[in-house]
């Protein structure tokens, strides 16, 4: 509408007293011709009058608020627009958000006669818009702390477990202690992330991996001279209920390397890796080049750290493929699918 500067010939007050918004006319001396109905609501004032036969140039707000300048251009012949201004009116003092319209009005010579202002009153819209800001501010407040909550609670479950496990003497229940703390890190990591992320629905999966390996191999003391590790992984912006089962897949995975992949102290390297298989899904995969296991023992090999990892990712709605030879290493694919 600001873009076409256009002749009117003639204009109805009663047409433009019938519009949805305000709307004044200002002749080249600057005076207010004209002063619609709804421009009276927006204004404050109680009627039109106490604005018609007024000089625009001498009513201070216009300048204070900077709409002087723009009336000037468009009594000039350009027509402008100015979006979303907060304006205290001079006589009414009504406060009040507003958008304006400058529309020169020419005569056949293209000369300009008037200028024609259209008014939108947004203060509703930006009260409103001011409200959903405030709540999603309140929302995220909330959702922080309920993380935060279970962030610590996940920590003192943690600390328990830590605490048992030192007055286990048995080797083999201290090392399902170890484990179990291990699943457990993995979930409280996620929660870290995610209080930590400024989306609080969502964690870089990516950075998230790093974090996971290193506190594994400090958990179970590996010597890095002997096992090593290399993360490949993009950018991923995982929510809650795709990063903790992928978190858990990890966990279960890399463990299961670290505790049978290596025996005698064999030197050794796991590889972690996520990337995109294509434009619906990610690919993750973890293989080391340990001493592996015959293709008939892949099922029955730990079955229950198998059978965990295959209910993960049925929870990602994943698929999983498992390559192992003997001395070659092992190697485990999950591919799942990207949400929006």
């Amino acid at each position: 509408m600001t873009d076409n500067i256009f002749i009117l010939p003639a204009m109805s007050k009663e047409a433009l007293n019938n519009l949805p918004f305000g709307a004044y006319i200002i002749n080249k001396e600057g005076q207010v011709e004209f002063f619609n109905s709804e421009m009276v609501k927006i204004s404050g004032v109680k009627e039109a009058k106490e604005i018609e036969g007024q000089n625009i140039r001498e009513i201070p707000t216009y300048k204070e608020y900077g709409l002087l300048e723009y009336i000037e251009k468009g009594l000039s012949g350009e027509s402008f627009r100015i979006e979303g201004i907060r304006y205290v009116s001079y006589i009414g003092k009504k406060e009040s958000f507003r958008s304006y319209y400058g529309i020169p009005v020419k005569n056949k010579d293209g000369e300009t006669q008037k200028l024609l202002c259209i008014v939108e009153d947004i203060t509703e819209n930006r009260n409103n818009q001011e409200r959903i800001k405030a709540d999603l501010v309140e929302k995220d407040i909330l959702l922080k702390e309920i993380q935060h909550r279970v962030k610590n609670n996940m920590q003192v479950i943690y600390s328990l477990l830590n605490m048992q496990s030192r007055n286990i003497k048995d080797g083999s229940a201290r090392k399902l202690i170890e484990e179990s703390k291990g699943q457990i890190k993995s979930i409280l990591l996620v929660h870290e992330s995610l209080y930590q992320s400024p989306d609080i629905g969502r964690i870089d999966f990516g950075e998230y991996i790093k974090n996971l390996i290193i506190n594994l191999f400090n958990l179970f003391l590996v010597d890095r001279n002997l096992v090593s590790f290399k993360i490949d992984a993009i950018k991923a912006e995982l929510n809650i209920s795709e990063a903790i089962p992928c978190a858990l897949i990890i966990n279960e995975l890399v463990t299961n390397s670290l505790k049978y992949a290596f025996p005698d102290k064999k030197r050794g390297a796991i590889n972690i890796g996520l990337k995109s298989a294509d434009e619906l899904n990610y690919e993750l995969t973890v293989n080391d080049n340990g001493i592996g296991f015959d293709k008939s023992s892949v099922n029955s090999a730990n079955s229950l750290g198998m059978t965990l990892v295959n209910t993960l990712a049925q929870q990602i709605y994943g698929s999983i493929r498992i390559i192992s030879e003997r001395e070659k290493g092992t190697k485990c694919v999950i591919k799942f699918p990207k949400t929006i």
